[in-house]
């Protein structure tokens, strides 16, 4: 979120050809009211970008893991097959 206050801890390095624009341990909160456990807040938004624009995936019918997985890998092969 845009007012989301993240405080670094760590910051992991990056392989030489990584589509991973950062790796880093942080602490997500705001200001009053802190997180007291650690994430590690990986991003990878390039990757989300072009499932949006070539997916068409629009919201997740389903809230567990192997559901959004499905969901993804249906959408690939729709996609693919639309390509060929």
């Amino acid at each position: 979120r845009k007012n989301a206050v993240v405080r670094v801890f760590e910051t992991f390095p990056l392989q030489v050809n990584s589509n991973v624009v950062s790796d880093e341990m942080v602490v997500i909160g705001t200001t009053q009211n802190r997180s007291e456990n650690v994430f590690r807040r990986l991003a990878i938004e390039l990757f989300f970008k072009w499932m949006k624009q070539h997916l068409s995936i629009k919201k997740f019918y389903g809230f567990s893991e192997q559901t959004v997985q499905n969901q993804v890998y249906l959408a690939m092969i729709v996609y693919c097959l639309n390509v060929l």
